[in-house]
């Protein structure tokens, strides 16, 4: 157990000390990784951090909180945590690029109409920016909090119906209604203001969010109505 410890401390203190690349993914997730492998043909392998979603997620709250970009936000609370790489692999079809720690890039998406890339890169990097920003400022939980109240109020009105079953892909469906504003607050580049591609992406990514809270909060809302019924009608 002595020698576990130490070897521990040593690789955390290497992968802190180590700048990290950073994988950007077509769906406008960021991780960054280690000790990058790009020899061979598919897919890309590589050594990452099992506890970066965890500090992302540290980061995301708190920028919310205080009203900062994702990017802005130094949390001690995730800097606390410690580096553990673990490997990890993805197919190029997924990524757009590779940015190194001094900032070059190598690029795995290119324009290709017959395989359905209609973008350009730079049109493409403009997207999945978009993708990004709203992933880290969307939190979609109005649409979790009124889906609960509908999901809550129609599960007991239609008692054991059957029909209480399609409230929450029903009131999911309602996400694609409105039109997505994007709030200038959330652009991490303010040289995308007003770009058509970046608002497309940002878009896609804020429906998909308030999507899948709907989701959730009405799924969860139509079960409470319903065993609320069901408790009212028993005891009655």
């Amino acid at each position: 157990m002595r020698r576990i410890i130490p070897l521990f401390l040593i690789i955390s203190s290497f992968c802190q000390a180590q700048e990290p690349s950073k994988l950007l993914f077509l769906n406008g997730k960021v991780l960054e990784i280690y000790n990058v492998d790009d020899s061979t043909s598919v897919p890309l392998t590589f050594e990452y951090d099992k506890n970066f979603f965890k500090k992302e997620r540290i980061k995301i709250r708190e920028a919310r909180k205080k009203r900062v970009l994702f990017i802005e936000i130094e949390s001690d609370k995730a800097a606390s945590i410690p580096v553990v790489l673990k490997s990890g692999k993805a197919e190029r079809t997924e990524l757009f690029a590779l940015e190194e720690p001094d900032g070059s890039m190598e690029y795995y998406y290119f324009q290709n109409e017959l395989k359905g890339n209609f973008l350009s890169q730079e049109e493409m990097k403009a997207f999945i920016q978009g993708e990004s920003d709203a992933r880290y400022g969307v939190s979609g939980k109005r649409w979790f909090y009124s889906g609960l109240l509908v999901g809550g109020v129609t599960g007991y009105l239609l008692e054991s119906s059957v029909w209480s079953l399609a409230v929450p892909a029903v009131f999911t469906l309602t996400t694609q209604i409105p039109i997505i504003k994007i709030r200038e607050e959330h652009i991490s580049q303010k040289s995308y203001v007003g770009n058509e591609n970046y608002a497309l992406g940002y878009e896609k990514q804020a429906r998909t969010t308030n999507a899948l809270q709907a989701l959730k909060g009405s799924a969860l809302g139509t079960a409470i109505g319903i065993l609320t019924f069901l408790v009212v009608d028993n005891n009655q």
